[in-house]
């Protein structure tokens, strides 16, 4: 088999992940709807036949300073795919290390929390989302909403204090904030500070690939 019918193999006709080419100039993925050029690439891994083993690109929502998106090269659909191979698996943790470190590093942040659901667009991928420190508010919001789960837990109040809360409620509340944010209600301010992040981030030892 050559390179051309392995690449067909491995794409999806009405996958928007596996068209690299357009996503690389594009700030998000949503229905294909989004026509304003934006380099927000930040980092990505070839094969030796010239194939994307993955590629991270700054998200288009940005929950968090640097929300980025690394994604399998190859179509599959999830983590449980049996046509993942060990080889593509393989690469994609190289290329997750990589970049939650270069995020962790450039950004100074205090961790990174990683997610794949590959619900909504099923190719895999995973949502590498920055957690800064909890500021007044954050700590507030998650003492209102998780006191009564946490009822049990006698060093409740001591994790607040101290940041050592749950990170899944931190993505869900960004999430629930960004839409209303001046990020996302400007197309121009957003490609613009997305092009600006994404070159501090970037991988210098990269040039724009050659596929266009």
């Amino acid at each position: 088999m050559g390179d051309k019918e392995a690449d067909k193999m491995d794409e999806k006709d009405d996958c928007p992940f596996c068209n690299v080419s357009r996503k690389f100039t594009h700030t998000h993925f949503e229905g294909l709807r989004e026509d304003q050029p934006c380099e927000a690439w930040i980092d990505y891994d070839k094969d030796k036949t010239g194939r994307f083993l993955w590629y991270a690109i700054l998200s288009g929502e940005q929950y968090t300073q640097g929300h980025t998106l690394l994604i399998l090269g190859p179509h599959r659909n999830k983590i449980t795919d049996c046509s993942l191979t060990v080889l593509e698996l393989g690469a994609l943790v190289v290329g997750l290390k990589k970049v939650a470190c270069r995020l962790r590093d450039i950004l100074e942040i205090e961790t990174v929390h990683v997610l794949s659901l590959c619900e909504g667009q099923k190719h895999l991928h995973f949502h590498l989302i920055p957690r800064y420190p909890y500021s007044k508010k954050e700590k507030k919001f998650y003492v209102s909403h998780y006191s009564k789960r946490e009822e049990n837990n006698p060093n409740f109040a001591n994790d607040v204090s101290n940041g050592n809360i749950h990170g899944m409620w931190y993505t869900a509340y960004h999430e629930m904030k960004f839409k209303n944010s001046k990020f996302w209600r400007h197309p121009e301010d957003r490609t613009r500070e997305l092009q600006d992040l994404a070159k501090r981030l970037r991988d210098p030892n990269l040039s724009f690939p050659s596929f266009l």
